[in-house]
C-alpha cells in the first residue's frame, strides 16, 4: 500500500525508513492485542529495501506480460529485469533475508517461462539460478560416502573371515568324518554272500 501511494499517487521515490514507520503506526492503530506483534519485530529496514527492490522488479517485468506493449518495448524490460536479477544475486549470497531470496527464485522461474514467447529479443533466454550447492554439502558428501563404503568393507572383510573359518571348520570336519568311515569299512572283514553250486 505504501509503495503504491508513494510511486503511482504521489510520484516520489519510496524512502524504506518511511515505510517501517508506516508500517508499524498501521500495527500499532489495528493491533487488538498482541497477534501482529511477530510481525511488526520483524519488519526492519533492509526487508523494507528489499521490497521495495521486488517491487520495482515486478513492476518491469508486468511491462514483458502485458499483450498491448510492443515487442521493442517488451525486450527493452525483460533486458532490464535480467540485469536487476543478476545485481540481486550477489545480495542473497552475501545477505540473510530468505524471503527476498525465495522470491527472486519465483521471479527467476516465471521469467524464464514467459521470455520464450517473445520473439526477436536478444534478452537473455534463461536467467541462472543463484542457488549453487554449498561448499560444506560438497565435501560432506564424497566424505560421507567414502566412510561408508570403508564401513561396509570392514564389516564384509571381518564377517567374511568368520564365514570362511566356520565353513572351512565344517568341511574339516565332514572330510574327517568320511575318512573315518572309510577306514571303518576297510578294516573290517568282507562278507560276501555266495552260493555252493553243486
Amino acid at each position: 500500500m505504501y509503495y503504491w501511494l508513494y510511486v503511482d499517487v504521489l510520484n516520489r521515490e519510496p524512502s524504506h525508513t518511511d515505510t517501517i514507520e508506516l508500517y508499524k503506526d498501521l500495527i500499532n492503530q489495528h493491533d487488538s492485542g498482541s497477534i501482529f506483534q511477530e510481525y511488526k519485530n520483524q519488519f526492519n529496514e533492509k526487508k523494507s529495501e528489499n521490497l521495495i527492490k521486488l517491487f520495482t522488479l515486478y513492476k518491469n517485468f508486468n511491462k514483458v506480460e502485458i499483450d498491448t506493449t510492443s515487442n521493442k518495448e517488451k525486450c527493452g524490460c525483460a533486458k532490464e529485469c535480467a540485469t536487476t536479477y543478476m545485481g540481486y544475486i550477489d545480495l542473497c549470497h552475501n545477505g540473510n533475508d530468505q524471503d527476498f531470496c525465495n522470491e527472486l527464485k519465483n521471479f527467476r522461474v516465471r521469467y524464464n517461462n514467459h521470455i520464450k514467447s517473445i520473439e526477436n529479443c536478444n534478452a537473455p533466454k534463461e536467467l541462472p539460478s543463484f542457488q549453487g550447492s554449498s561448499l560444506a554439502a560438497t565435501i560432506s558428501i564424497p566424505v560421507s560416502i567414502m566412510s561408508v563404503i570403508s564401513f561396509f568393507s570392514f564389516i564384509t572383510y571381518k564377517v567374511a573371515s568368520w564365514i570362511n573359518h566356520t565353513l572351512m571348520k565344517k568341511k574339516r570336519s565332514f572330510n574327517e568324518l568320511l575318512q573315518a568311515s572309510e577306514n571303518n569299512s576297510n578294516r573290517g572283514p568282507y562278507n560276501i554272500a555266495y552260493s555252493l553250486s553243486e
